[in-house]
């Protein structure tokens, strides 16, 4: 059982008309596993207050698993349910001069690794977000990300490689134990499709 240190952290919102439509992303930090409930509390809560300043307040945490094991089939060791606990993490992202984007659009942001494929293109760890405001009231901006949006993106980018999250390390891939080379954001709109997803082991 490969030892390793995962988080995933679960968002709620509302998509064509369903206000419980999730979403979620998977980090593995380079840190050593908590070992007790309030240990993964912690490294939720520091994760969470990097992470809710990417998306609108349309967006709320509702969730976070925590694993120790990066093996495929590997199951959360801890849980928390925002929800039921009454807490919920609102995003604090605001629009500025943007729009409010449509469910299935979300923006990304990457880290680059010092490895490669077989074919030897560099090998990223990519993280998509929705709730991220558009440049939509612009007719020739349509397709950007708002700026509120570029400015959050850089700086978790660049907290998850250098400062990392709580003590609990820096951002890297499954199963590995990545050098990370810098990160960037994307600058324009994409679409990441969106569907009920099953219960979390």
């Amino acid at each position: 059982m490969p030892t390793a240190l995962g988080v995933t952290i679960v968002k709620r919102m509302t998509y064509r008309g369903d206000t419980l439509e999730e979403w979620s992303n998977k980090y593995w930090l380079t840190g050593v596993p908590p070992t007790t409930p309030t240990q993964w509390k912690s490294l939720y809560d520091a994760l969470i207050a990097l992470e809710k300043t990417l998306y609108l307040g349309t967006c709320s945490v509702v969730r976070a698993y925590g694993y120790n094991d990066s093996a495929p089939t590997a199951t959360a060791v801890d849980s928390f349910d925002y929800a039921a606990a009454g807490s919920t993490v609102a995003g604090t992202l605001t629009t500025g001069t943007g729009t409010y984007p449509a469910g299935d659009q979300a923006a990304w942001i990457r880290w680059k690794t010092s490895r490669r494929t077989s074919k030897g293109k560099p090998i990223y760890l990519r993280k998509y977000f929705h709730g991220v405001p558009t440049a939509e009231s612009s007719p020739t901006t349509s397709d950007n990300v708002g700026t509120t949006w570029g400015t959050a993106a850089g700086t978790f980018g660049t907290n998850l490689r250098t400062t990392g999250v709580g003590g609990f390390g820096t951002i890297t891939g499954r199963g590995v134990t990545d050098v990370i080379l810098g990160d960037a954001h994307s600058s324009f709109i994409t679409t990441r499709t969106l569907e009920r997803r099953g219960r979390r082991p």
